[in-house]
């Protein structure tokens, strides 16, 4: 409890409880190189000044419960696994992360969960462009993917966004969604043999339960192949240090 001033006594908030699950993608992507590693330190780090700087009326600083790799196949099994141990672990949010995505904001990352736990979204997520096709994985209710000037600099509920920078609001999914599967990956019809993306799964079922799906268009994580990763994280790692040390 702080006392300010004026005689008003205000209670520290509650941290958030989350966890952190990298996706591997079966091993296709090497899930304990440098990004990793280096992402848990950086927000954790980011976090240990919001709790040594933080007022009581500031939003709430976040509590980790744990951090865990997932190499399983299909990706739709690999998030339910995670999303099953996060609510295990008793996290209140998971942030999901494909491996072959990053990014050195984080204070971002933490923002973007505590604005989504502040609004109560079913989950949040950063926008990432897409290597198969052109454009960013945000669809708007039209069912049509998102221009940047929709999204850029801003939060904005979504009808779809792709998991790769996810954040999952662990107690939503306990209230309104208690059974799983949470993601899944049917056959969709038409010409051509495919399926339903997970991560359009799980959006539509978040908002045929009632829920809400925001995309936070103030950061772009990089969306990268595993080599090029490497590299770009490396160059980028390289930067932060020099900058760090003046």
């Amino acid at each position: 409890m702080i006392v300010r001033p004026n005689g008003v006594a205000l209670q520290r908030p509650a941290p958030i409880r989350i966890a952190i699950g990298m996706l591997a993608y079966g091993g296709q992507i090497d899930a304990d190189h440098a990004p990793a590693a280096f992402l848990l330190g950086s927000v954790c780090g980011a976090n240990h000044v919001l709790q040594q700087t933080g007022a009581p009326d500031q939003p709430p600083p976040i509590a980790f419960v744990g951090y865990a790799v997932q190499r399983s196949q299909p990706v739709s099994h690999a998030r339910n696994l995670l999303v099953a141990w996060a609510r295990a672990a008793g996290a209140q949010w998971l942030l999901m992360l494909d491996a072959d995505t990053y990014t050195l904001d984080a204070g971002a990352l933490i923002a973007m969960i505590v604005s989504g736990h502040v609004s109560d979204a079913a989950a949040i997520a950063a926008p990432v462009l897409m290597r198969n096709r052109r454009g960013h994985n945000v669809w708007m209710d039209d069912e049509r993917l998102a221009r940047p000037e929709e999204f850029a600099g801003r939060r904005v509920k979504v009808r779809r966004i792709g998991a790769a920078c996810m954040a999952v609001n662990i107690s939503w999914i306990a209230r309104h969604w208690r059974q799983q599967p949470w993601f899944e990956m049917p056959a969709e019809r038409g010409a051509e043999p495919s399926v339903v993306g997970e991560d359009r799964w799980f959006c539509d079922g978040v908002i045929e339960r009632g829920g809400d799906v925001w995309c936070d268009g103030r950061f772009e994580p990089e969306h990268r192949g595993a080599r090029e990763l490497q590299i770009a994280m490396a160059v980028a790692q390289q930067h932060h240090e020099a900058a760090a040390n003046g």
